[in-house]
């Protein structure tokens, strides 16, 4: 990554931080319900028998709605965990705490020993996706770490991607470089903001007619 690049991802990252620091904590629980209420109606979602969620930090969407959901609903849930560089997905049969260890950076993650579970076809695999920030495009600025564009890059076309954030993380544009994955919709402060392939699928039917 060139110098300027990273120089504007972490402008970008301080900027959302302190946006997200003056949320009120009623506000991030609306848009929490908000965000996982439209998800759950989405035909991506309904559709899909394996389930990619993460288990949400501080300053991220809750995700215990989704999450209770998925399990009442029958899907097969993964939550990942990191190895080294690298973030694997581990199938989790409920949110039982001897299912979890903590990282040392804070993070909770599924034991080791738990079956691992990867994208095998598009629309049966839902990867609901965090981030420091997304704009309109799609594009998405993570952590900094780089887990979720290599774990797309590993699994391409085999998933769709739908980014989940709060309204204030939805900017303008992100600064992208070549090893930056797009997801393939988002919903931000529960507004639905585009899923493109479905978008070109429906243009196409309507050609064909």
């Amino acid at each position: 990554m060139d110098t300027g690049l990273r120089r504007k991802k972490k402008e970008l990252r301080k900027e959302t931080g302190r946006k997200l620091s003056a949320l009120a904590p009623e506000e991030m629980s609306r848009e929490s319900r908000a965000v996982s209420e439209l998800l759950m109606e989405l035909p991506e979602w309904k559709e899909a028998e394996r389930l990619y969620l993460f288990l949400s930090m501080e300053k991220e969407i809750d995700t215990s709605l989704l999450l209770e959901t998925a399990f009442r609903e029958g899907k097969k849930v993964a939550v990942p965990r990191m190895y080294g560089k690298e973030i694997r997905f581990h199938r989790i049969p409920g949110l039982d705490a001897g299912l979890f260890s903590r990282h040392p950076y804070g993070i909770l993650e599924p034991l080791s020993d738990l079956p691992l579970q990867s994208p095998l076809s598009r629309g049966t695999d839902l990867v609901v996706t965090p981030g420091m920030a997304f704009d309109r495009r799609g594009n998405r600025l993570g952590y900094g770490m780089g887990f979720y564009d290599r774990f797309f890059t590993s699994s391409i076309e085999k998933y769709t991607a739908i980014g989940i954030c709060f309204s204030v993380q939805l900017v303008e544009s992100i600064p992208a470089g070549e090893y930056d994955i797009p997801v393939h919709g988002l919903i931000a402060g529960g507004t639905l903001i585009k899923i493109p392939w479905r978008e070109e699928a429906a243009t196409e039917g309507s050609d064909a007619t």
